[in-house]
């Protein structure tokens, strides 16, 4: 796994000679602390500081840093990954602690001290660094503050805030310097006879505070000038150039882009500035028109007001008809209501009469059916009488032929004359 570097966390072979050389010196410096001793890496990063402190010959040491991407660059290394202001350990862990670069970052910073102070053995020894806030402003006058950072310390503050948790502590600055070296090939960085004349260190120009501390007497700490095997000045500085000689191409390149891209925004100004005119000019017949409109609008508002006020009234006059015609609706309502119930009960009564009459002109029918076969019966027997009747004139004309027969026979007409025989008289 690869971190790119962000401008904050320094990650090997990512960064230019001199910043890597201001790290590690750093941890070159604590190292003449290290040996045998139990170290806390806080802050370690990518633990290019905890093989230092391995190369000095400490006992143990323990990687810490609150990035879990960080702490996976060190390989085969004892890491914990938590944050410096709550260290997750006993009291009286460690014997040395270095933390480089890492208070400015913590928003409760004096809880790194106070947490250092607690984990320390009563002699072990905090060496802690910071960046002068003098030299960061003076640094980052163009860039703005530094957005990784929640609290900077100018030289009495830190001061201050060290002593507050340690009785023994000393500061040092640390510097770039120039200078010309002369020294044996062979020598392997001791420099026991070097003779250094060095005007005093003066806090307020310095670029960084490296505070040691301890709650007892501390040991000795001699000062350090760094002079890495690659720090040949005037070829890094030749080197240097040439970077910024490239920088300073590629700035030509993207300022002549830049100009380019300000000559087509100067056109689209213009461009732009005639359709403003014209917009302006559009907008100033709109503000006169808007004016008009808004007369107009106030006409028609007060139209507006005098049709709602007709509208009222005529809805008040609406109103006023629709109760007095729901009044008369319930009053023909409830007169329908009545005449329903009046016909209901004439309708029922008729029904009953009806069904009276009906009745009685069933039995009608009934009667008239008797009749029609009384009459039936009498006709046959009126008919019978008939013939009963020529019958009987029948056989009386035959009786009164046969009268008239007798009466008329000399017989009669004898015995009538000596008186005898039957009186016989014609009906």
């Amino acid at each position: 796994m690869t971190l790119e570097f962000t401008g904050e966390r320094l990650i090997p072979g990512k960064v230019d000679v001199d910043l890597w050389n201001e790290h590690i010196a750093r941890y070159i410096f604590a190292g003449q602390l290290a040996s045998g001793r139990r170290v806390l890496d806080a802050g370690c990063g990518a633990g290019y500081g905890s093989a230092e402190f391995a190369a000095a010959g400490a006992e143990s040491i323990v990687s810490l840093d609150i990035s879990a991407d960080a702490l996976r660059l060190i390989p085969d290394a004892d890491v914990v990954q938590a944050s410096a202001a709550c260290l997750p350990f006993a009291g009286g862990s460690f014997d040395l602690i270095a933390a480089f670069e890492v208070i400015e970052h913590i928003p409760d910073w004096p809880s790194l001290l106070a947490e250092a102070a607690r984990v320390l053995t009563p002699g072990g020894v905090l060496v802690v660094s910071t960046p002068s806030i003098e030299f960061y402003a003076e640094t980052r006058r163009e860039s703005g503050p530094n957005p990784y950072h929640v609290h900077e310390f100018d030289y009495a503050e830190f001061e201050a805030a060290v002593r507050a948790q340690f009785a023994h502590c000393t500061i040092y600055t640390q510097d770039h310097t120039e200078g010309v070296a002369f020294h044996r090939v062979a020598d392997t960085g001791g420099f026991t006879d070097l003779y250094l004349q060095r005007t005093p260190s003066d806090p307020d120009t310095s670029n960084f505070f490296v505070a040691v501390c301890s709650r007892e007497p501390l040991p000795q700490v001699k000062g350090l000038i760094y002079i890495p095997n690659a720090a040949n000045a005037l070829r890094e500085k030749l080197r240097h150039i040439a970077r910024l000689e490239g920088e300073i191409r590629t700035k030509d390149e993207w300022l002549s882009d830049q100009q380019r891209a300000h000559r087509e925004l100067l056109r689209q100004h213009e461009a732009q500035a005639a359709e403003l005119a014209a917009r302006h000019e559009w907008a100033l017949s709109l503000e006169s028109r808007l004016k008009d409109a808004g007369t107009r609008i106030v006409e028609l508002q007060d139209e507006f007001a005098a049709q709602q006020q007709r509208a009222r009234e005529i809805i008040d006059q609406y109103d006023a008809a629709l109760k007095q015609a729901d009044a008369a609706l319930e009053e023909r309502t409830m007169w329908a209501q009545q005449m329903e119930a009046d016909l209901t009960a004439q309708l029922t009564a008729r029904t009953a009469d009806l069904q009276g009459r009906t009745d009685e002109l069933v039995r009608c029918v009934e009667f008239l059916h008797k009749t029609e076969a009384d009459l039936d019966e009498r006709t046959r027997w009126a008919l019978e009488l008939d013939g009963t009747r020529e019958r009987l004139e029948a056989e009386i004309a035959a009786a009164r032929a046969q009268l008239d027969a007798v009466q008329a026979s000399r017989w009669v007409k004898l015995g009538r004359a000596v008186g005898i025989g039957p009186e016989l008289a014609r009906r």
